[in-house]
């Protein structure tokens, strides 16, 4: 019950930090290099073939590499090492599938200082304390990635690849879906 409180809520996390990611451009007055693609794509031939099949196991390790690639940027930017990311392959309990889950420094202490707290107090609801330092920590992390996405073009590309190899994996899983 308590772990999979924890991995909801990373979860929740990763995904709201996913889409304030996504808009970062925008917010740093860039346009996503997504639309700006589309974009680009409207002059381009209607449609292009390619023949062979892609494999989606090399698909996910391109997204896994960039995902690395923009976070260990990031990591080397930020001001405070409780923003620096950690992944690691962990195994869901449920149906012992593996998954890639990249968490925060400070996600991490909030995880361990929780758990200590519920054993020690032996009440098992996450105190009010440790949600408001969680919800602190959530909203500079992601005021400083905004920044940082917007000042340093390197952290930029490594994003803009991040997007396009997520947008690959994601299309070829739909396109096996519909097969």
């Amino acid at each position: 019950m308590f772990c999979n409180a924890i991995f909801s809520h990373r979860i929740v996390f990763l995904a709201n930090l996913l889409l304030i990611v996504s808009i970062a451009p925008q917010a740093a007055g860039q346009t996503n290099p997504l639309i700006a693609e589309k974009n680009e794509s409207a002059n381009a031939p209607e449609e292009i073939v390619v023949y062979g099949e892609r494999n989606i196991i090399q698909l996910r390790a391109e997204v896994y590499r960039a995902e690395q690639a923009f976070l260990d940027k990031f990591n080397l930017l930020n001001s405070d090492d409780n923003f620096d990311f950690k992944c690691k392959i962990i195994t869901l309990l449920e149906n012992r599938a593996r998954k890639r889950v990249c968490v925060p420094r400070f996600a991490q202490k909030y995880e361990a200082r929780m758990a200590a707290a519920m054993i020690r107090d032996g009440n098992f609801q996450t105190p009010p304390r440790f949600q408001a330092q969680l919800r602190k920590y959530e909203a500079l992390l992601v005021e400083e990635m905004l920044v940082l996405i917007g000042d340093d073009e390197e952290l930029r590309e490594a994003y803009s690849k991040l997007e396009l190899a997520k947008t690959a994996y994601e299309g070829e899983l739909k396109e096996r879906r519909q097969k």
